[in-house]
Order: structure tokens, then sequence, then C-alpha cells
């Protein structure tokens, strides 16, 4: 739901045309499903369980929707994501763009993503080199940029957190931290990050 509205998202593999789409739906305000449907993804895939995996985000006032793109693991190759951001009131692309990220692909990487209303995306990812070391970056992208930018919680890891877009426009993260290899509930401290619209932190 995004103000006032239901939405249904959609994901399906086409064995014919070899790939997986994301489709969204309008709910009726009795109930049904709306008659027509929009495309807003698709990915080439030789498998349904070789596709892709999308996550979304609404923007603050719901004129905006981001999807994320996982694309389909790749032995000894890197992680490849898009981001797609279109308005809701037409469900027209506003933006696109794919990434290759310098991490190695993963089956089920961790990006947890948030949109702002200007149209600007941000991922918080996590890179699990084992039990006791992580990576934590900050992606920020736009449509004709994109930044990484490394998030040093040295010892911790985020056993819990919350990523919203404050009364300034700007990214606000906050959770608590956890000593690496204990468990999330022995949590030691809170953490806060903050950054602009081109993930100055």
């Amino acid at each position: 739901m995004s103000h006032g509205k239901i939405y249904v998202f959609l994901e399906g593999w086409n064995k014919a045309q070899q790939q997986n789409s994301f489709i969204v739906k309008e709910v009726n305000e009795d109930g049904s499903l709306a008659e027509g449907m929009t495309v807003l993804e698709t990915e080439p895939s030789t498998g349904q369980m070789k596709s892709a995996d999308y996550s979304i985000s609404f923007s603050p006032d719901g004129t905006k929707l981001l999807v994320l793109t996982e694309k389909p693991f790749v032995k000894d190759g890197k992680e490849g994501l898009r981001l797609q951001v279109f308005e809701t009131s037409t469900w027209t692309s506003v933006w696109k763009q794919d990434l290759t990220l310098e991490s190695a692909s993963e089956k089920n990487p961790s990006n947890e993503v948030i949109l702002d209303n200007s149209g600007v995306a941000y991922i918080l990812k996590d890179i699990k080199i084992s039990g006791k070391e992580h990576i934590y970056q900050l992606i920020t992208a736009g449509d004709d940029f994109s930044n990484t930018a490394v998030i040093d919680l040295k010892t911790y890891f985020p056993s819990q957190q919350k990523m919203i877009i404050d009364n300034t426009g700007k990214l606000l993260i906050c959770g608590m931290l956890s000593p690496l290899g204990k468990r999330a509930t022995d949590w030691q401290g809170i953490w806060y990050l903050q950054a602009d619209a081109k993930g100055k932190i």
C-alpha cells in the first residue's frame, strides 16, 4: 500500500522466452484486481531457480517507485544490479542504471533499499566475508551518477537497523550494534548514519 492505493507485485518465469518478469497490478476499491498490468522489469533466465530477485521501495510522497533487480548468480563473476525508478501515476521510467559491483556474485546477496522524493536511490549493502568479517557499504545512485562509500563499524555488526528519509530529505539509518561473532541480541551500542543525495556521509 502507498498513499491510499494498494498494489500487487508479481514475479514469474516464462520457459519459452527464457526470462523472468516483475509485474505490478493495482487493486480496485472493491478489492478486485484492475484489468491491466504493467511489466516493470524483465531479466534473461535459463530456469526458474536461476532467476533474478526484485526488491522495491516507494518514495515517502508515494509519487515514485524504485525497483532493484538483483541479477542471477554468476560463478566467478561480479555482482550485478539494476536500479530503475518509475512514476507511480503512469508507471513510466524516470531513470535506469545497471551496476557491476566489485563484490563477488552471490546467490543471496544482502541489499536493503530506500528511495527519496527526488528519485535518488540508496542501497545498504552487507558483504559477508566470514562469520567475523563483514564489509558494509552505502551505494547511492541517480539518473547520471552512482557512488559507493564504505561504512566502518569496526568490530561490530548492525543487529537491527532502520532506513528512513528524514524531514530534510536526507537518508538516516539508525540501529543497534552487536560484536562480530556474537548473537544479535548481545547488542552493545546504537549507531546513526546520515547521508546526502550524493551519498556523502
